[in-house]
């Protein structure tokens, strides 16, 4: 079973995001609001979700998981040649998303890093 972590401020959103995942098959054992306590948590994760409108990039480079971004930014204020540079696979998931944009999203990332493996 994949493991997903959520790195979100709202809870409600958390839950929500964890139930959708949870009820398709994936195991969300770790809900935080803070980067570095996502990166203290001694879990073994296949993807992070991280709200990116409460993280700063540079904390990022850090992340050596995929992940998909949530935000509520359009494309040209994220900061893509930032984002561009990361090692890892991620994508972007805009606020507000359906539950199937969300399975969309994980399954397609999960996928890309399956294949380069």
């Amino acid at each position: 079973m994949k493991k997903i972590v959520l790195v979100v401020d709202n809870v409600i959103i958390a839950m929500v995001i964890k139930k959708n995942l949870e009820s398709n098959g994936y195991l969300v054992p770790f809900i935080t609001n803070t980067f570095k306590e996502m990166l203290d948590a001694d879990y073994e994760m296949d993807l992070v979700i991280i709200d990116m409108d409460f993280i700063s990039l540079d904390q990022i480079e850090e992340v050596q998981i995929p992940i998909i971004f949530l935000t509520s930014q359009s494309e040209c204020e994220i900061g893509q040649d930032e984002i561009s540079t990361l090692q890892v696979t991620y994508d972007f998931l805009y606020k507000p998303f359906t539950e199937e944009e969300l399975l969309e999203k994980t399954n397609h990332i999960l996928q890309v890093k399956t294949n380069n493996s």
